[in-house]
C-alpha cells in the first residue's frame, strides 16, 4: 500500500511534534540531555523517494545521546581544544563552581557511563499509534472491491 505525500507529510510533522514532546520529558530525569532550545531546533524529517520518512538532527553529539555508552567515556566535547573555557558545575547544595576545561581530548574527563535514551524510538511510536487509524482506514479504501 501507497501513501500520498501529504499523509506522510502529516506523519513526518506528528513524528517531529512528538520527539520533541519526549526529549523535554527526558531533559527533566537527565542532566545529559541538552536543554538548549537549538537542541530541539537541531531536528528535521524529511520524506525521502519509497514513501521513507527520515529523521534528521545537526547536533554534534546525538549518538552519544541516543546509543549510550558502554562504560566510561572521555568527554571530548568539553575541552579548550572543542571551545570550551570553563564549565559551570551545579553542587549538591545549589551553588556553582567553574572549573577550567582541558586542554585537548588526551587530558579529558572521563564520564563513568552515559546512559543510551530512547525519545526517537517513543516519539516514533506515538506517531505511529496516533496515524494507525488513518492508515487502517486507507488500506480498507484502497483494498480492491468484490463484485457480487
Amino acid at each position: 500500500m501507497k501513501f500520498d505525500r501529504d499523509a506522510l507529510e502529516a506523519f513526518g510533522k506528528t513524528w517531529l511534534k512528538y520527539l520533541k514532546e519526549e526529549i523535554r520529558k527526558d531533559a527533566q530525569k537527565s542532566t545529559f540531555i541538552p536543554r538548549d532550545p537549538e537542541f530541539l531546533k537541531s531536528f528535521s524529517y524529511a520524506v525521502e523517494s519509497g514513501g521513507i520518512i527520515a529523521m534528521y538532527s545537526t547536533w554534534p553529539w546525538l549518538d552519544i545521546i541516543t546509543n549510550g555508552t558502554r562504560g566510561k567515556y572521555k568527554m571530548a566535547w568539553l575541552t579548550q581544544d572543542a571551545g570550551v573555557n570553563i564549565v559551570p558545575l551545579t553542587q549538591r547544595d545549589g551553588s556553582i563552581q567553574f572549573r577550567t576545561a582541558p586542554l585537548n581530548v588526551g587530558k579529558a574527563w572521563v564520564h563513568p557511563k552515559i546512559a543510551k535514551h530512547t525519545f526517537i524510538a517513543r516519539s516514533y511510536e506515538r506517531a505511529f499509534e496516533y496515524h494507525y487509524d488513518k492508515v487502517i482506514q486507507a488500506a480498507i479504501d484502497s483494498a480492491p472491491k468484490k463484485k457480487r
